[in-house]
């Protein structure tokens, strides 16, 4: 299905099913962007509804304010909570979005956050997901029980309603008044250490996943599934050449550098390629304005660390956005993405690719909430959660070419749209 936007796709989600609860995982939350989403939905899809919203941080506007009438109306018949948690005690980035219907439950997992920018104008990435429930109790349970994964008929749903359950059982503990925000500041990570945690989750056992969902914490963090992986890889003596293409929207030379040295350590013995598609440097105006020189020379630096003297990669290379046209879409059920002209890059990707030495390629993705300077990529238990869609298809024989070709055909586009060579002066 072709959608311009992320909130055409949830309003598509909620007219599907008969909307009976929606669960808002976000950083930055502004209320008068889900006023509108429920505006433009049929009223009898909504009319039973209940919303939940867990953020970091909300766009500062009273209920009392014309532009929330339809989250007002919710708020009265106690059907709408927000969660706003401390960042100095837990920060939560992940976005995750879940729709409970009469008959199904629909995930969307990704970059964009619950705001106009991030719904409506940015360039962002989204992976999207249904699962037929199996038991209606789930509405009422969620957030309530020990475990919620055996309620839908999909491993990936019910990965991500692991996460969604724990959230609420932990954050969602008092009568709140409804329309006000409930500060709560709790730490997250024990939960996930508890004797309940999903089983360790080897590589040979990936070769039954087409999708994997992942996040910042416990024994199948991200960052520990990234690794393994790379790991993986490295230990493999067909693979001769790995090529890493991080897409993300934010960054510093300093977090680039701590990357490559993360990658440095599984793969020292492969021939790297490192490749970051992003805004530009630190400020997304500045290098457009005043021209390309002290870009170029950032960029000349940051290579000569990266290759020469340190030996991190054996290539870099930056592509800095400028959001021309693009074409294209995105199979296994990612948003199809179309005419992207001008927007700011909020994406966060990861892209692997592999070379054997027969020359056959390939790949994995992941699709994340984590940029660069995330601190998941450099502590072991972070303060943060961060969410990803680890697309493992590109690994295996089934459906590998055509999974690879459409993961290679738009990273190739993301850095076809971007600058990359640019002119030094001459003396």
């Amino acid at each position: 299905m072709s959608v311009e936007n992320v909130s055409e796709m949830l309003i598509y989600d909620i007219m599907k099913d008969k909307l009976k609860k929606m669960i808002i995982i976000t950083y930055d939350y502004s209320p008068v962007i889900l006023n509108e989403l429920l505006e433009n939905a049929d009223e009898e899809c909504i009319k039973d509804s209940e919303i939940i919203v867990i953020a970091a941080k909300k766009e500062g506007i009273s209920l009392e304010e014309r532009a929330l009438d339809k989250i007002r109306e919710f708020a009265e018949k106690s059907k709408y909570r927000e969660i706003l948690v401390n960042e100095n005690e837990f920060k939560i980035h992940g976005k995750v979005y879940v729709l409970i219907g009469e008959r199904k439950v629909f995930i969307h997992v990704g970059s964009a956050n619950f705001t106009r920018k991030g719904l409506c104008g940015n360039f962002e990435i989204m992976y999207w997901r249904e699962a037929n429930i199996k038991n209606s109790n789930i509405i009422d349970d969620i957030g309530k029980v020990h475990d919620i994964r055996d309620y839908v008929d999909d491993i990936f749903c019910a990965e991500v309603l692991d996460l969604v359950n724990k959230l609420l059982k932990i954050l969602d503990k008092k009568d709140n008044v409804y329309s006000q925000v409930a500060v709560v500041s709790h730490q997250l990570n024990n939960l996930f250490f508890l004797s309940d945690e999903l089983t360790y989750i080897k590589i040979q056992d990936l070769k039954k996943r087409d999708v994997l969902f992942l996040h910042s914490i416990g024994e199948n963090s991200l960052r520990k599934m990234f690794l393994r992986l790379l790991e993986h890889i490295g230990k493999r003596s067909d693979v001769i050449a790995v090529e890493i293409t991080y897409v993300t929207p934010y960054h510093s030379e300093w977090s680039i550098k701590e990357f490559a040295r993360m990658i440095h350590e599984v793969l020292r013995e492969k021939v790297v390629q490192l490749h970051i598609v992003s805004n530009s440097f630190d400020n997304f105006k500045r290098y457009y304005s005043d021209g390309d020189v002290a870009y170029t020379f950032r960029i000349k630096d940051l290579n000569e660390r990266l290759v020469c003297h340190e030996k991190l990669v054996n290539k870099f290379e930056f592509f800095a956005w400028r959001g021309e046209t693009f074409k294209g879409n995105i199979k296994a059920e990612m948003q199809e993405l179309s005419e992207v002209k001008e927007k700011f890059l909020h994406a966060k990707i990861i892209h692997v690719r592999c070379k054997d030495n027969s020359g056959e390629v390939s790949s994995f993705t992941l699709v994340t909430s984590a940029n660069i300077t995330s601190s998941i990529w450099r502590e072991e238990v972070p303060n943060v959660l961060e969410v990803g869609v680890l697309d493992l298809r590109g690994l295996t024989k089934k459906e590998q070419k055509e999974a690879e070709g459409d993961w290679n055909k738009f990273i190739d586009y993301l850095k076809a749209v971007s600058y990359t060579h640019l002119t030094l002066p001459t003396n």
